[in-house]
């Protein structure tokens, strides 16, 4: 742990985040264009303070609501996992209608 703030390493067999209708309110389809935002995130390599190497986003690059934590200090991993999931839908219709247009 650094300055009690609960940064470390975590390990476990299964993080299971609860996902129920019964835990939710207000649902609604995730609005298009998260491709784009996607995109926009800026992937990094670097060294963490125990000289360890890591691969993975800066909080500071990708400052959004839909991937940030409620505290505004990590990033949600289960939100980040959503967002690559309708990128990876996005741009399979992209695919499926190049491949239409091209009658492969």
């Amino acid at each position: 742990m650094r300055n009690g703030g609960g940064y470390g390493q975590v390990k476990a067999s299964a993080f299971t985040v609860s996902s129920s209708k019964d835990f939710k309110r207000n649902i609604r389809e995730i609005e298009d264009n998260q491709l784009d935002k996607l995109m926009s995130f800026k992937f990094k390599k670097y060294r963490r303070h125990d000289g360890s190497f890591q691969i993975g986003l800066i909080l500071d690059d990708v400052m959004t609501e839909q991937v940030t934590d409620s505290s505004k200090t990590g990033i949600d991993l289960y939100s980040l996992t959503s967002v690559i999931g309708k990128a990876v839908q996005e741009l399979s219709l992209k695919i499926k209608a190049i491949e239409e247009r091209n009658d492969i």
